[in-house]
Formats: C-alpha cells, structure tokens, sequence
C-alpha cells in the first residue's frame, strides 16, 4: 500500500496487515498520504485511531457488560444468537456517532433470513437506508472473486495454476521468478511481491488498464514469502482474467455469481443506482463528512462490489449452504491455501483460502472476511457445517470496525459455544457509546498536541489571495498528478480519491488535512529564484508540471 513517492496506500483487515506499509487493501490507514512506506503505527488517521481503540474493548466490557444467564438446547442455539445480535446492534443507536445506517443479516437454515436495517443511507439528503439499499463493502469483494475464479477454474476459462509469464510472457521481477508465481498463489496472499504503484493507483487514483499491467510489474519488489495480505493478487487475476479471455472481471463476476444467485442489487459500479450507502467520515460528536465512498472506476477486483442486505442474505445463503453453484466451486474457494494466523477481533484465524480466512471457534470451522475504506465498515462470516452465515454492514468510520467485528464474534459464540452467555444488550450498547466518547477525545487531544509542534510556528501567517494563487498547480507522482486548486479562502490537494484542505502555518508550509480531526501533514511548497518549483508533501518531493 505505500511507498516513496507515489506508492501505497489502506490497511489489511485486522490482523492481515503487514505492519511495514499499505498495500492497497480497502481497510489500510493511509487515507490521506498514499506514497508512505512504514508502520501505521506511525501515522495517525481515523482508522489507525480506531484500531488503538479496540485494545481497550476487554477492558470496557469485563467493567461493563453483565452476562445474562441463558440456556439453550443446541438446536436452538441458531435463533437464539439471531435474537441476540439484532438486540445487541439495536442497542448500539442511540449515541449520535452511530453510524448513520447500520445493517445486520443473518442466514440459517429453514428459517427466513434475519435482516436489520436502520437509519440513513446519506446523512446530506436524510434518505433512509431500507433492505435495497447498496452499501460499500471493500475487501470483502475478495470472497466474491475467490467464487468466481474457482467456478472459471473448473470451467477450463482460466487455470488458477497457471503462472504470471503465463500471462506476461518474459517478465521479469528482481529477487523472484514470475514463472514459479501462479495465480492461485496470488489470490491467497502469497506471491511474494509487492507493487506499491499498483495498490496505490487502483485503490484512490484510476483504474490501470489490463494492458499497462505488463510495466507495471516489471517495476515489482520481492519481499519476504509467506502469507502477506494486500489487494495485488486480486487485481492482477482481475487483468489476467481480461488479458486471456478478452472480458472484463466484471462481466465474469455477473455471469458466474451475482445473476446465478439473484443478486439484482449487487454492483460492481457505484452509479446508476437511486440510493447508495454514502461513506461517512466521522468529524465529530454526530459530525461527519460524507461524500460517495467510490468513483466507478476505483471499483477493481480486490474492492470493488457494493451490495444491499437482502442480497447479503443470499450471498451468505449460497455460500453457507452451497447452493446455486455447484459444489465444487465452493469447495475449491473454501479450501484453506496457506497458514495465515491472525486475530479477527477475538476469533483465531489459521488460515486464507479463496478470499476468506478460515478460523475456528470452539472447535467449529468458521470463514469470514472484512472490508473497509474511507467512512465504510463491513464483516461477514459463514459455518459451512451449520448452514449458518452473519453479516455487518455500515456507512461510517465511528468505530464500526470494533462494532462489526463484536457483533460476528458474538452471533458466532452464541451459536457454536453451548456455555457462552451472552452479553446484555443495554450493557453493550452503553459500552459502546462509552468508546466513542473516549475515542473523540483522544481524536482532539491527538490534533492539539500534533497542531502545537514547533513545526508549524503557531499557524501565525495569513497570505492573501494572490499569494496562495502562487501554488496552484499540478505537481507530478507515481500514481498521478497532485492538482492543488483554490477552495474558497484556501487551498485543496486533490490526487483521485484523495482529498485535502491546505492550512497556512508558515511562508510556503501548510498542514494537510483529509479531515477536520486528523492530524496535518506537511505540504511544503519549494522554490528556485522566487518561483514554486515542486511540492514536498510530507517527505515526496512532487515536481511541478503545469
């Protein structure tokens, strides 16, 4: 996901990053600065903040949350963790940071899905969020593509074992052989290369035309081998799937899965739909800002599908039940590929198959995923001996990777663990309410202390109109060109998905900011002979080009 100067860019799900830099993934930190390789510990942003915040979560709840004592025979054990997480999310509404739209569906057999929906879709217009309603599910795309090409797989489309210089033919990778490298290795995180310029374009800036994936790849580094989860597998079979059979993956996912399975609000497109679940980034105590969480051609194969809750309740059903498709294909995309150990919010994962984590709860096989991006939350998860499947979906950053993640958890343990007692829903919900206090304020405390370096010399200048027309301008990157325009009385950086307000400081240095409540980075502009010449955006020198 990042690295110098245009390269990287968002977090793997909880537990699947790499703890060195972005890989393009829809949950990495990096909202702001895509190019930056390093720890996200290192950054600040809503979501690194969010997930610091997490640690604090067994504290609250072993203060908190009172274990109500109820026993259940096993085959009740389904509706009984149904009843438990609806109770749970509906107790999570009340504070005013709430995500605007909240949305649990849950799956088991013989029975109708379980589908909650509540609250707005876009907090700007006020319409409601219903069952139809299209929300951003990012990485979670993966499982739906691990479906698909296991189905092209056993059609003879495309052979998952097939190598990269199958596809690109002479290519070749510093420190790796691309013709030891297949495809189903891609797809399970363990190719062993990393392509900063190719996460990072597709994730905030364009989509990369399957043909330009060739140079591309001959710019890729060799890292360490193992399980290493990122977005480029799943891009690079999106371009190869293009490159071999003259489709887009596209076209593939709606032949092969959403229309077997009736999903006629499952979109790989963000336009054309009346109502979608903006993304809404959290500002404040219930303040956001809220904007289309992608453009169309940001959707690529690793993040790219919106869906409503009523088709998340047949996706969950088919992929639980193997139904619709043959069984083979579920099998093939089942199939744990890798070890991959991880926590995922409390459940030991072992494991990554065809876009899903396998773990294990009280000894039960579970498969989930999750998926993020800017002011877009979501997690999933099916027992495929149970027939049993749960989803979270929601529009906002306020701690809704935490609520996702405990709302499976609990579904999952109430279902699988006889001597799991669930917790109480009003304990829950004012657990909740309580973290989203705490976290603002430490959002606020973070932005004072960093707004009060030496760096910015107190934010004492105050340049006029025709001195910040000095620095309008486009300044060159790897991932493309960073366009620096007059937004009202100051200046906006704008590089694709990427969006930030410039705050003077200091003659040529402003603090860059996606957000009112994260902290700045520098953007300090350079000159030679009086003239602004490139653009140092925390540490990138970004040449100047108009």
């Amino acid at each position: 996901m990042q690295v110098s100067p245009t390269r990287a860019i968002w977090r793997a799900p909880a537990g699947g990053r790499s703890g060195r830099r972005c890989r393009g993934c829809a949950n990495c930190s990096r909202a702001l600065h895509p190019f930056k390789r390093g720890p996200p510990e290192t950054r600040t942003s809503l979501l690194s903040q969010e997930r610091r915040s997490m640690k604090l979560l067994p504290a609250i709840l072993s203060a908190s949350l009172v274990a109500a004592p109820v026993q259940a025979q096993p085959a009740d054990r389904a509706d009984l963790a149904t009843r438990t997480v609806m109770d749970l999310a509906k107790a999570t509404r009340a504070p005013a940071s709430a995500p605007p739209a909240l949305s649990v569906i849950v799956v088991r057999p013989g029975a109708a899905p379980a589908i909650y929906v509540d609250g707005v879709a876009d907090v700007r217009t006020g319409a409601r969020a219903d069952g139809d309603t299209l929300f951003y599910i990012a990485s979670m795309t993966k499982a739906y593509v691990g479906l698909m090409a296991a189905t092209l797989d056993q059609r003879g489309v495309f052979d998952l074992d097939q190598t990269m210089t199958d596809v690109w033919p002479g290519l070749t990778i510093e420190g790796r052989d691309p013709s030891t490298i297949t495809f189903r290795q891609l797809l399970s995180h363990q190719a062993a290369i990393d392509n900063d310029e190719l996460t990072g374009a597709t994730a905030y800036v364009r989509e990369i035309p399957a043909g330009e994936y060739g140079a591309f790849l001959a710019r890729s580094e060799a890292r360490d081998e193992g399980f290493q989860y990122d977005n480029l597998g799943y891009i690079l079979y999106g371009a190869a799937l293009e490159l071999k059979t003259g489709r887009h993956w596209r076209t593939w996912l709606d032949e092969t899965v959403i229309r077997p399975m009736g999903m006629d609000h499952t979109a790989s497109r963000v336009s054309g739909w009346p109502v979608t679940a903006a993304g809404h980034e959290w500002i404040g105590d219930g303040q956001w800002q809220a904007r289309s969480v992608k453009t169309d051609d940001l959707m690529h194969a690793a993040g790219g599908l919106m869906t409503s809750p009523n088709d998340m309740a047949r996706w969950l059903a088919a992929n639980a039940g193997r139904t619709t498709l043959p069984p083979t294909a579920y099998a093939e995309a089942q199939q744990s590929l890798v070890a991959a150990e991880a926590n995922q919010e409390g459940i030991a994962c072992q494991g990554y198959s065809l876009g899903w984590r396998t773990c294990l709860v009280a000894s039960e096989t579970v498969l989930l995923h999750g998926g993020g991006y800017t002011g877009a939350r979501s997690g999933m998860a099916i027992v495929p001996r149970l027939g049993v499947g749960v989803a979270v979906l929601s529009n906002s950053d306020s701690m809704t990777g935490y609520l996702s993640g405990a709302l499976v958890k609990t579904f999952l343990e109430t279902l699988i663990d006889p001597t799991h007692q669930p917790q109480t829903p009003e304990a829950f919900g004012q657990a909740f309410s309580e973290m989203l206090t705490k976290q603002m304020q430490r959002r606020h405390e973070r932005l004072a202390q960093a707004r009060d370096e030496a760096t910015w010399q107190g934010w004492a200048w105050t340049p006029d109109a025709a001195a910040l027309d000095a620095y309008v301008g486009r300044y060159r990157s790897e991932l493309g060109d960073v366009v620096v325009e007059r937004d009202g009385d100051g200046l906006r950086l704008q590089l694709g998905q990427i969006s930030a307000q410039l705050t003077p400081a200091t003659p040529d240095l402003f603090g860059a900011q996606s957000s009112p409540i994260v902290t700045p980075d520098e953007a300090r502009f350079m000159r030679e002979n009086g003239r602004i010449v490139s653009l140092n955006w925390d540490g990138d020198l970004l040449p100047r080009v108009d």
